[in-house]
């Protein structure tokens, strides 16, 4: 190998790897904007505390006082606070508080209530739930409400043991939470009282026993869609004026139970660890193979730097159409587009525009323009260029003349078709791109393995992140990069394609360069079908001392270069009629274009519900 091949593929392969940093600063980047909305934005509502005391009576009944921590980002009318019935005999005893530095101000229960309201609330019973609704107008502050209510019958008393099994917290609940405690407070009893508590929820929540017969759940961070429920199994004796009374054993078979969700807690867990082990090594191992394999692809199929020899042509680099040069390099296809294929048809023979004033008001007048088949298409246009004449003369107009009117009626009234007709266009227009040879399809098949392996590489790294791995983060840039390159290889320019890109890249930088400053008698021979093509790639140059009021002047200026009038007139005043005409009659286009730790499992407490705002 020569020193100068060499240094070469030194050159390369740095060049190469400059752009592999690039995408993956761009798949970060699309990976931040995926995240879920809840990570980017803060909420217009949370709940930065909510602490539950709740005490068991001996009738089996549970009073329960809720201090709820409102953080208002935003304007609401109050909040609410919906409690579950299911598996109890009902809710009595409802009073609100709103607690303000040590003073407590007792709100009113009333029986009915308007947004805008203050220190009411109302009570509704609705399904086997009740729904508190607490009036209290809100905007970018915090409050604590204080709500009591006393829980019928909840505690069940076996034969051989009681058992209070109680969802503080249901899934029903919408608003984040950061802080949820609830201390369970048991009736009076001795030391060696037998007393099992279980809790059910986030696997983060923890138990503990403070003070004697007192115990505290306690979870962080609880998401919205999630229960906190606890379970107590306590001497029947604590209960001894409960009339929700089963006369069989269930001790046992509550300990089971749990036991049974502990060890399918400890073994799901296990199972998830030894699967993120198994996959973060098969994301490394598949990110690095895909890595092998692009840069090999890259450094096998490089372009040579030969290929593209800059020219000094003057006019355009190839005449192919204005709407094949704009797909070519990857110009937005609009009204600009379609009409530089009309104007291109008016220079070739094939098409003729004339116009008309029309008075649409006091002084106002609306430039009509009417294009006239002047001959037949034949084999000397491309694909794109027959079906637009069709399109427009044939299936809008009546064969031989189309009116700006007629487009613009019949796209209101046949929305459908007419956007229909113009994905056929674009589809035509790309169609006759690659019958012109400027793309490579020899490196399809490459493509469809890099997408293959995107796709997998993403569904493997979302995986891993979801079993707890953020490795799987590594995989998922590595799917966007792949599937990046991908493309690349799917729309793959030829050598020659690639050539005459870069020409006409050259070519629309220099025509926003180009002059159109003298006076317009002096530019009629140099204003040339150039300026057709830079319209078609979106290089629109708008004429000095153009006035359309003198537009009868311009015609007998341009009687032998007809279509050069309407491009002067179309580019001259993005405001004037003919511009309007234009936009109007293509507007669809636009529009188209210490004590233990919760557990899984459970959720069969009775109660339930949550808290929102309204």
């Amino acid at each position: 190998m020569s020193k100068q091949e060499y240094s070469r593929r030194i050159r390369f392969l740095f060049m190469t790897g400059k752009r592999v940093c690039q995408f993956v600063m761009l798949a970060l980047i699309l990976v931040i904007i995926g995240l879920p909305q809840k990570v980017q934005a803060e909420e217009d509502l949370t709940i930065p505390m909510w602490k539950v005391n709740a005490e068991l009576l001996e009738n089996g009944d549970l009073e329960i006082v809720e201090d709820l921590t409102f953080d208002f980002k935003d304007k609401f009318n109050g909040v609410f606070r919906e409690i579950s019935q299911n598996k109890t005999s009902g809710i009595a005893a409802i009073q609100v508080q709103e607690l303000r530095s040590d003073t407590a101000i007792d709100y009113t229960q009333v029986k009915k209530a308007a947004k805008g309201d203050s220190e009411v609330f109302l009570a509704k019973e609705k399904n086997d739930k009740v729904i508190i609704q607490i009036f209290s107008p809100s905007k970018d502050q915090q409050r604590i409400f204080r709500i009591r209510y006393l829980i019928k019958n909840v505690a069940i008393k076996y034969k051989d043991t009681g058992e209070l099994y109680y969802q503080f917290l249901g899934k029903e609940n919408k608003t984040p939470i950061k802080k949820f405690y609830v201390n369970i407070k048991l009736p009076k009893g001795t030391a060696e009282d037998r007393i099992e508590v279980f809790a059910h929820g986030p696997l983060n929540g923890t138990i503990e026993n403070k003070k004697s017969h007192t115990y505290t759940l306690s979870v962080t961070n609880v998401p919205a869609d999630t229960f906190v429920e606890g379970r107590i199994l306590f001497p029947t004796e604590y209960i001894p004026r409960s009339e929700n009374v089963q006369n069989k054993d269930r001790y046992q078979s509550i300990i089971e139970e749990e036991e049974a969700y502990q060890k399918k807690q400890v073994e799901d867990q296990q199972r998830k660890e030894a699967i993120g082990t198994v996959l973060e090594k098969v994301t490394f191992l598949l990110s690095g193979l895909g890595a092998v394999i692009l840069v090999f692809s890259l450094v096998k199929y490089k372009r040579e730097e030969n290929v593209y020899q800059s020219e000094n042509f003057t006019g355009i680099p190839e005449e192919c159409t204005p709407a094949v040069a704009g797909h070519l390099t990857g110009t937005y296809v609009d009204t600009n587009t379609i009409f530089a294929s009309i104007l291109d048809l008016c220079r070739k023979g094939y098409l003729r525009i004339d116009g008309e004033q029309e008075e649409v008001g006091t002084g106002k007048k609306k430039q009509n323009f009417y294009i006239t088949r002047l001959k037949e298409t034949d084999e000397h246009l491309l694909r794109h260029e027959e079906y637009l004449c069709r399109w427009l003369l044939d299936e809008i107009g009546d064969g031989e003349t189309v009116s700006n009117k007629d487009i613009e009626r019949f796209s209101r009234k046949h929305s459908s078709r007419f956007t229909a007709s113009f994905a056929i266009w674009q589809k035509k227009i790309k169609e006759d791109a690659i019958q012109k040879g400027y793309y490579d399809k020899s490196k399809t098949k490459l493509g469809v393995l890099f997408l293959l392996s995107a796709v997998v590489l993403c569904g493997i790294g979302i995986s891993t992140i979801l079993y707890g791995s953020l490795s799987g983060l590594v995989g998922i840039i590595s799917a966007i990069v792949l599937s990046i390159c991908s493309l690349n290889f799917f729309y793959r320019l030829s050598d020659y394609g690639y050539s005459q890109y870069k020409k006409w890249m050259l070519f629309k930088k220099r025509m926003k360069k180009y002059n159109l400053e003298q006076p317009l008698g002096e530019r009629n021979d140099s204003m040339d079908r150039s300026l057709i093509y830079a319209l078609g790639l979106g290089v629109v140059k708008k004429p000095a001392h153009f006035d359309e009021r003198r537009i009868d002047q311009y015609e007998e200026i341009y009687s032998t270069n007809g279509w050069m009038l309407w491009y002067l007139l179309f580019v001259s005043n993005n405001n004037n009629s003919f511009h309007r005409s234009m936009d109007y009659a293509f507007s669809e286009i636009s529009s188209s274009s210490s004590g233990g730790s919760f557990s899984g499992g459970g959720g069969g407490g009775a109660g339930g519900g949550g808290a929102g705002g309204f």
